[in-house]
């Protein structure tokens, strides 16, 4: 892990003088774009399991506080919140990840229609300062969604495993990491079915993977 984390977000994410979430002002917890009141109530989980079939780590229970960065940034185009989950999955990274070794990391990957109507892709926002916090090679286009499915939040667990089917595919970046592990970024973990999808076509490709989410979604029905 690098000391100097900080100021590459610094250089990512200019820091903001109020809250991103309540805009208070001051008593900001450095790094983090969040008050010290906002901070103290998030819904931490760092912890991780196998989902499917890939293992799969998270940093939060996606509810309260979570669910508003994830969706301000994936449904809200505020991009700054970009900064706040990847700060706090570096720091559930040190944590998780202290004994284990990976070799990259690459965002999960949204298909170029999705990209043209969003004008960026969540995850990559996310996960590359991930990336240059443990100190990895970054590969953003590893990955590509070759089928434009329908938005998993929509749908029943059984719908998601269909939907996703033949959905991934790798570029030529994949050969460069045969017999490697990879760190998959994310912004919520579900069912897994998408984690999964991608980790059968890595597999395919002889490259290891984990699913590293910023909050997971449990099921309380």
């Amino acid at each position: 892990m690098k000391n100097w984390f900080q100021g590459i977000f610094d250089l990512l994410f200019p820091e903001d003088v109020s809250c991103v979430l309540c805009k208070s002002e001051g008593d900001i917890v450095t790094g983090s774009g969040l008050c010290q009141s906002c901070y103290s109530t998030l819904p931490m989980d760092i912890t991780g399991e196998r989902v499917l079939s890939t293992s799969c780590f998270w940093a939060m229970e996606y509810e309260g506080i979570a669910m508003d960065l994830v969706h301000g940034l994936k449904f809200e185009n505020k991009r700054y919140m970009a900064r706040t989950l990847s700060f706090i999955m570096a720091k559930a990274a040190d944590a998780l990840f202290a004994s284990t070794s990976f070799d990259a990391v690459c965002p999960m990957p949204i298909h170029p229609n999705r990209m043209g109507q969003r004008g960026y892709n969540q995850s990559d926002l996310i996960a590359k300062p991930i990336a240059e916090h443990m100190g990895l090679p970054y590969y953003p286009n590893l990955l590509l969604r070759i089928k434009d499915t329908r938005p998993q939040m929509e749908l029943s667990r059984e719908e998601r495993l269909t939907n996703v089917k033949g959905a991934f595919a790798v570029s030529e970046e994949a050969a460069a990491l045969k017999g490697k592990t990879l760190l998959l970024v994310d912004d919520v973990l579900t069912t897994g079915a998408s984690t999964s999808a991608c980790h059968s076509v890595l597999k395919e490709n002889g490259i290891a993977m984990a699913a590293f989410c910023a909050a997971r979604r449990y099921d309380k029905s």
